[in-house]
């Protein structure tokens, strides 16, 4: 009697039932039912595995060093909109004298981006591209970083001196498209 009383024998069900608990078998039940919703709602609780951005183009400040530039890049390289907002207030005299000396490829060709990204944005966009990528051109080992330009890499100095030319046809920008064309020529030979 006690076994059915605490709902563990045949009878537990209708003693459960009549205790108002569910019987096992509706517990089982209701606990599959729930499982889809319960995960759900765990997921969107959960943290996101997408990166967080501890820094920004505003809290790294001007660089002092070509090694300021470098921990800005390892800094943002996973968020280019930061990164973009971080070359696109770089003077196009600071990157030359910081990394006039040389750089690494991969921060070459993450300015290149960077700088296809933000010239088409306006004619002061295009100008200061121009003049970094004047300044990128007077860097020591230039010709060697052009020569490892990858598909990438070619297609963002295509972009970016497209749109340097545009706003210089238009009259926009401090140079004519015949200066342009001159530094392009220095990046490719398309």
């Amino acid at each position: 009697a006690g076994e059915e009383a605490a709902g563990g024998g045949e009878g537990g069900g209708d003693a459960a039932a009549a205790a108002g608990m569910p019987s096992p078998a509706a517990a089982a039940a209701a606990a599959v039912t729930a499982a889809p919703a319960a995960q759900a709602a765990a997921q969107a609780e959960a943290p996101s595995k997408r990166p967080v951005c501890l820094a920004s183009a505003r809290s790294l400040g001007p660089p002092a060093t070509s090694a300021d530039i470098e921990v800005a890049w390892r800094s943002l390289r996973r968020h280019p909109p930061e990164w973009q907002q971080y070359v696109r207030g770089l003077s196009p005299s600071t990157v030359g004298s910081l990394l006039g000396r040389g750089m690494a490829p991969e921060i070459f060709s993450a300015m290149l981006a960077a700088l296809s990204a933000t010239a088409g944005a306006g004619a002061a966009s295009a100008e200061h591209a121009y003049g970094v990528l004047q300044a990128l051109s007077s860097a020591s080992r230039f010709s060697i970083l052009t020569m490892c330009l990858d598909k990438s890499d070619e297609r963002a100095v295509a972009a970016a001196f497209d749109a340097v030319v545009a706003h210089a046809e238009a009259g926009d920008v401090g140079v004519g498209p015949a200066e342009v064309r001159a530094l392009r020529s220095k990046f490719c030979s398309s």
